[in-house]
């Protein structure tokens, strides 16, 4: 018996040192994964600097290209450069070596690279030299300095506190081993009686065994849990209903069927690869306070009101198929007497005298293991705002992107007068329960209160950003041109993921330079409005002789690009 309890304390002991052992290990291996990680840092980080330098290169050889460099500019380029960032000082040099302007700390290069012997050592920085391009060859040097030593600094503490988290989390774990154990102890069975167990006590005599009486098996009677379910939305909030239809698609269980029914308020809603700029009169839905919202699925662009019924149908795959929820959109409007059929581009069209005229259109996504079906009734929209909103300036405007395909639409409530929103959802959700032989209650989803959705805060930031909705749109050109009575101007724009990328101003002005150098300032500005018109504005400091012109100038730019 003695000898028993020797070896079973023995083994124990031998897994309590094999633990430790493996814990210096993992502390041990990811220091070292720490050190080397910082080791390949500093390769990049110099990249990244050379990066930023030829970047700030560009910006300056403009100003130097001139017998009289502009120092005041190549000044306040230098001083945004080193304002609260890592490079401690900067400077400008002409060809011949001679300093232009500067701005930092501005020790001097001995210094920063420590070449006096008495002074090697006191700095832990890192001097980058980028020539600055001309035709001809260099028209001169941009000289950084980069605070390395702070920045390694600030990656160890960084690291140090990583591995004060990774033993905090062992002690846990520890910790919670130590309370199962005590928790369960009374309660343990042979095999959890192994010495090879931290949570091992002593030995179960085979006795005991025997004396063990069968527990009776009691039969659970399963519960089951229905495979659809049904939200409608109170709010008219685009960007919250696409963002509520978004989360819902990522977090579904593949097993689950939903219907989601919505409407929005005075939007145009666009397609994932659509250009508003194109598809869209975007000043006039300023003017009017229409909303623009990219959706997630392809097609094209629509416009929405309150006379809009909005549907989307999910399932995982294989159970989803898109002519079973457009099939059960015809069951419904087939119950509340209207006879419509599927046609062409993922429509339903009604018969009338007229002919065929479109009451529905719809859009899909899908992905690997899931997949939605999206679309509206027109139930009573102002058809007149489709046209107003849906054509699009005749700018001289070359754009890349998807383009809508106009259709000859009609109101349901022209063989339906005065059928309600709430009636049509009551029979498309009947329509949805009579297919699949399931009811479940529905669940109302409240601008009133954030949805209790995974990540639905982020999604609706993302759904509502400018970013998304006009910084998504494909690559395209633009021409703006008008005559002024200090001259005309002729504005010509390159533009990708909402960003201008190339920027040429013509003009028959007799005093140009303030042009010129808006060519210079709009290159990679945000393509919006506001920002153009601030860029127009800042040139006031530099051109204050020229306000008038610059202002109209401005005024026209803002409205031109709405």
């Amino acid at each position: 018996m003695a000898r028993t309890k020797l070896k079973f304390r023995l083994h124990r002991a031998v897994i309590v040192l094999f633990c430790l052992a493996l814990l210096v290990a993992l502390m041990q291996g990811a220091s070292w994964f720490s050190q080397n990680h910082q080791r390949q840092r500093n390769p990049q980080l110099e990249e990244l600097a050379r990066t930023l330098a030829r970047q700030v290169t560009l910006n300056v050889a403009p100003l130097m290209r001139t017998d009289s460099p502009d120092e005041k500019r190549i000044q306040a380029i230098l001083d945004q450069l080193t304002d609260e960032s890592r490079i401690l000082d900067a400077g400008v040099y002409d060809e011949q070596g001679d300093l232009i302007a500067r701005s930092g700390e501005s020790v001097e290069v001995r210094d920063r690279l420590a070449l006096d012997g008495k002074k090697a050592g006191g700095y832990f920085n890192q001097q980058i030299v980028e020539p600055i391009a001309g035709k001809n060859g260099p028209l001169g040097y941009l000289r950084l300095t980069l605070d390395t030593h702070t920045l390694a600094t600030e990656a160890q503490q960084v690291d140090n506190t990583t591995n004060i988290l990774r033993l905090m989390l062992l002690l846990s774990l520890a910790i919670g081993v130590v309370l199962t154990r005590t928790l369960l102890q009374g309660k343990r069975t042979r095999w959890q009686q192994s010495p090879f167990l931290l949570t091992a006590s002593k030995p179960v005599p085979e006795e005991e065994e025997s004396e063990k009486k069968e527990c009776p098996i009691t039969t659970r009677k399963e519960i089951v849990m229905s495979t659809l379910r049904l939200l409608i939305s109170d709010s008219y909030d685009p960007w919250f209903n696409l963002a509520v239809e978004e989360c819902i698609f990522r977090q579904m269980p593949a097993t689950q069927r939903v219907l989601f029914l919505w409407r929005n308020a005075d939007t145009v809603v666009i397609g994932r690869a659509q250009n508003p700029w194109k598809e869209c009169n975007t000043r006039r839905m300023e003017e009017d306070n229409v909303r623009l919202a990219r959706r997630s699925s392809g097609g094209g662009a629509v416009f929405h009101d309150l006379g809009n019924t909005c549907f989307t149908f999910m399932a995982g795959k294989p159970e989803y198929d898109k002519t079973i929820s457009t099939s059960i959109v015809l069951n419904a409007l087939n119950a509340l007497g209207v006879s419509a059929e599927a046609s062409g581009r993922n429509d339903l069209v009604v018969k009338t005298a007229e002919g065929d005229r479109k009451v529905s259109g719809s859009a899909y996504r899908e992905t690997k293991d899931r997949g939605f079906h999206h679309g509206t009734l027109l139930l009573n929209a102002d058809l007149s705002r489709l046209a107003n909103y849906l054509n699009p300036d005749k700018k001289k405007l070359a754009a890349k992107g998807i383009t809508s395909v106009r259709s000859r639409v009609t109101n349901l409530t022209e063989l339906l007068p005065g059928i309600p929103h709430e009636q049509v959802c009551e029979a498309i959700t009947e329509a949805f329960f009579a297919h699949y032989g399931e009811r479940v209650e529905a669940e109302i989803i409240s601008p009133d209160k954030t949805p209790d959705l995974p990540n639905f805060a982020e999604t609706f930031a993302r759904q509502s950003s400018w970013e998304w909705n006009f910084g998504q749109a494909p690559a395209f050109s633009h021409l703006l041109d008008e005559r002024f009575s200090w001259g005309g101007v002729e504005l010509h724009f390159d533009v990708e993921k909402g960003h201008i990328t190339r920027a040429q101003v013509f003009t028959d002005s007799l005093n140009p330079a303030p042009l010129e150098a808006l060519a210079g300032r709009l290159q990679g500005c945000l393509y919006r409005a506001d920002m153009l018109q601030q860029e127009c504005e800042a040139l006031l400091v530099d051109f204050p002789d020229q306000e008038k012109e610059l202002r109209e100038l401005s005024t026209w730019i803002a409205g031109a690009v709405r």
